[in-house]
This record gives structure tokens, C-alpha cells and sequence, in this order.
């Protein structure tokens, strides 16, 4: 059975895997390690400014700030678009992303990741068919993506989104989720 379970975040913003036997695990930004999980091959990065997202175009996201990075995974000076597997830490990975998008109910709004800028691990538009309905007008709706993928030392993933409701539109900065992203190695 190649079923892994639920990947979610909690009212904290902070991702969890419920395994197939109900288990948690999570990652926190605690730095124990007496509880589930790896606190070493982790990452969660954030962008503390809102990002401008051209009309029908998949734009990538940056990140200039970080929560936690246990092993060197991102760089807040260079490539700030990437999440990259450190030397020595390759494994199965649980990544998620997150984008608040601007207040607006025209067009859609969609998010990906892809890999080593080529292959698409998680597309709205092309994978699932699907890309997310025309947003609400009166506040900044939170748009989500998760994956769980092989990950090589030196492999990394980028974050995009897209929308297109006729003009530019922001991607909002909102705390440690948007835009963002979390990275965990859960099983080497």
C-alpha cells in the first residue's frame, strides 16, 4: 500500500503529516530532538513583502527571510528562490507552499512546484487539471500545494504561482505562510 496519509497545516501554520496509522508528525521550530521526526533536514522560508504576480503568468516566489533551516537548505543572498537538498541529506521529502493572493474576483489563481527547473511536481494547471476558482473580493485568500518527493543531494524546488485576473496582482506577505514554503525530510 503506497498510501502516506494527510499532509496539512495546523491553526499554528505549521505542517504535519497524519500517517496512515493516525500518527502526527510534524515539524516545529523547536530544536529537540526527543520528539517525532528530524529537526536537522528541515526548512521553512518565508518572503516578508508582498510579491507582484504579472497577469496569466507562472511567476516563481523568492524568500528573504527564514523561521528555521537546520541544514543549510536555503540562502537568503543568492538563488532565495530555492529550496536545495544539502550534501548528505537526500531522502523522501514532505514540501508544502503557501500564497495569499490580493483581494480579487476575477480569474483564477494557481500554485506549483517544480524541481530542478525542470519537472513539475505539483502543477494546478496541468496535473490536476484544476486551477483554483475566481477568488473572493473582500479579503486575501490563502492558496496551498503539497508534495511528497525523492529528493537527491544538490536536488532543489522552486515555488510558482499564477493568476489572472486582467492586471497585475500581489501575492501578499501574511506571517510565516505566505508566500512560503516548509521542507522536511521524513525518511532518508
Amino acid at each position: 500500500d503506497n498510501e502516506m496519509g494527510k499532509l496539512w497545516l495546523d491553526t499554528d501554520f505549521e505542517m504535519r503529516l497524519t500517517d496512515t496509522a493516525g500518527e502526527d508528525w510534524f515539524v516545529t521550530k523547536s530544536t529537540s530532538t526527543s520528539g517525532p521526526g528530524d529537526t536537522t533536514n528541515r526548512v521553512q522560508a518565508r518572503n516578508d513583502a508582498d510579491i507582484s504576480i504579472t497577469d496569466a503568468t507562472w511567476t516563481i516566489l523568492t524568500f528573504n527571510q527564514e523561521a528555521f533551516d537546520g541544514n543549510a537548505f536555503h540562502d537568503t543572498a543568492a538563488n532565495t528562490d530555492r529550496i536545495t537538498i544539502p550534501a548528505g541529506a537526500a531522502g523522501l521529502y514532505s514540501i508544502l507552499a503557501g500564497a495569499a493572493f490580493a483581494a480579487n474576483a476575477t480569474g483564477v489563481r494557481g500554485i506549483s512546484f517544480q524541481r530542478n527547473s525542470t519537472t513539475i511536481l505539483f502543477d494546478t494547471n496541468t496535473l490536476n487539471q484544476l486551477l483554483f476558482p475566481t477568488a473572493p473580493v473582500t479579503n486575501n485568500p490563502i492558496f496551498q500545494a503539497s508534495a511528497i518527493s525523492e529528493f537527491s543531494s544538490g536536488d532543489f524546488y522552486t515555488v510558482w504561482v499564477y493568476q489572472n485576473s486582467g492586471a497585475p496582482l500581489n501575492c501578499a506577505a501574511a506571517g510565516d505562510y505566505s508566500p512560503g514554503t516548509i521542507a522536511a525530510r521524513i525518511q532518508p
